[in-house]
């Protein structure tokens, strides 16, 4: 079984447009899970909101989002997603929970269409109130955390599987530090690059419980 990729993070992170970049990338299919609210409930995120209250769209979050059952797909939760234990666990069995990282000043800056985005926030809170309720669940789920603050989304995707590969390269059975410096060096290669990733994907056994901010080590080939 090929492993999932679940992206959460705050409104404005970038998840859908970072999720389909990366599903090209990687020849994994997309699914956004806010469109597969919209679908079955036949309203806007907004207008489920306004018209069940947050609660109730909550409890719909963690409905669809449990009964997701996929491989090889690239994931884009809503934002709320976090407050969703059950789906929270249903998605990080089936996959790798990644966090976009994004600064609150950047969200802010990002996110102007509060009434029309459909964001489960109360009323009276601010976008600073919403970063800082949520941010701590993000880091209580996340297995790898992308700073994503002052990258394209392009950036963003290449960071993925940078780090995904970083992480992974100490389980070769490499002895030899020169060799392991090249075989890193080219790793950086795109085609190889995604093939590694594709391996990593594959192999269950492969997946660290939890690894934050890993970064590629720089060797020198003087």
């Amino acid at each position: 079984m090929k492993k999932n990729i679940v992206l959460i993070g705050m409104p404005g992170s970038g998840k859908s447009t970072i999720g389909v970049l990366l599903a090209k990338a990687i020849n994994y299919q997309f699914i956004d899970g806010d469109l597969l609210i919209q679908r079955q409930e036949k309203k806007t995120l907004v207008d489920i909101i306004n018209e069940k209250g947050i609660d109730a769209f909550l409890a719909i979050e963690n409905q669809v989002l449990r009964e997701i059952n996929t491989e090889a797909s690239v994931i884009a939760t809503g934002g709320s997603a976090i407050f969703s234990e059950e789906a929270m666990k249903h998605l990080g069995e089936q996959g790798l929970i990644v966090y976009l990282d994004v600064s609150c000043e950047e969200i802010i800056r990002r996110v102007n269409n509060i009434s029309t985005r459909g964001i489960a926030m109360k009323p009276g809170k601010t976008l600073a109130d919403l970063y800082e309720e949520r941010k701590p669940y993000y880091e209580k789920y996340a297995q790898l955390t992308i700073p994503c603050d002052g990258k394209t989304m392009e950036q963003c995707v290449q960071a993925i599987a940078e780090l995904l590969i970083s992480s992974t390269l100490h389980l070769l059975p490499i002895r030899d530090l020169r060799l392991f410096s090249l075989l890193q060096h080219y790793l950086y290669y795109k085609h190889i690059m995604y093939r590694i990733l594709h391996l990593y994907l594959d192999n269950e056994n492969c997946l660290p419980h939890r690894f934050h901010h890993v970064s590629m080590p720089q060797y020198s080939f003087s």
